[in-house]
């Protein structure tokens, strides 16, 4: 069986409701700031390689394939992308951003793509760990070689 448990469907952007696993998230997205077009230290005005929403800066586009959740997380540790730092968001951060997107004060390239690799572990489940789906905003509990689309987080 690939889930081994589906925990979180969003409702809007208010919080949660528990869709069959024993996940309870509750998110309360920022006011995304917009980012695409923003001077550059040489004064420059050109399209920013990153956006930030949920209190975070992230990855404007994603990883341009699916990986496997040990890739995803040495993906975003070797992303020079503007000076580097960047590194997997857990599952939380990733449900803090899908609502930005749910509350319709964000759009940004890959957002409908669907599921994410998260650094979190599935607890006491070796070999799992959570992705978040930008389908509907539910995790998955799946196996790490699976492939799944990665956005890196600083």
């Amino acid at each position: 069986m690939r889930t081994i448990q589906q925990g979180v469907l969003l409702a809007a952007v208010v919080g949660a409701v528990q869709c069959g696993g024993a996940e309870r998230t509750s998110v309360t997205p920022s006011t995304p700031r917009s980012l695409d077009f923003a001077p550059e230290p040489d004064g420059r005005k050109e399209p920013r390689a990153s956006f930030r929403a949920a209190d975070l800066e992230w990855q404007k586009q994603p990883a341009p394939n699916e990986m496997n959740w040990e890739d995803a997380k040495s993906y975003c540790q070797g992303l020079a992308l503007a000076g580097g730092g960047w590194r997997l968001p857990s599952k939380d951060e990733l449900l803090a951003l899908y609502a930005t997107k749910s509350s319709g004060t964000a759009s940004f390239p890959g957002m409908d793509a669907g599921g994410y690799w998260s650094s979190s572990a599935v607890a006491g489940s070796s070999g799992y760990a959570w992705d978040v789906s930008f389908y509907g905003g539910y995790t998955n509990g799946d196996g790490v070689g699976y492939g799944y689309r990665v956005r890196c987080v600083r």
